[in-house]
């Protein structure tokens, strides 16, 4: 009977003493969605022959793409110029913890 109560003390106290869980990460998630239009503003020559695309929103399009970097064969494979414009569907959460924003263009985008 003691080791019994011995061994509930401490089971006890070793799950009491534990963290408590971290917040849940993911779904379900809820969006809303909205279209968007942009305007590429600028491109501009980075390191290594890759470029920065600006948006007339004050964002890069590797950035919606979610990609690191753009290059001459993206470029001229897209078309992708300064005063292009680009179309699409930009979703946003309301509930949830999943991708807080989604970009989906109207063009699919070529990566060769």
């Amino acid at each position: 009977m003691k080791n019994i109560l011995i061994l509930v003390l401490f089971t006890l106290l070793t799950v009491s003493c534990q963290s408590p869980p971290p917040d849940k990460v993911g779904g379900p998630c809820e969006y809303k969605k909205e279209p968007f239009t942009m305007i590429v503003t600028e491109i501009r020559s980075t390191e290594n022959n890759t470029y920065d695309v600006l948006l007339n929103n004050d964002t890069s399009l590797e950035d919606m793409l979610d990609i690191p970097s753009l290059d001459d064969n993206f470029l001229k494979e897209n078309d992708i110029k300064e005063g292009k414009t680009l179309t699409g569907t930009k979703e946003y959460i309301i509930k949830g913890t999943c991708t807080p924003i989604i970009y989906t263009f109207d063009s699919k985008f070529v990566f060769p």
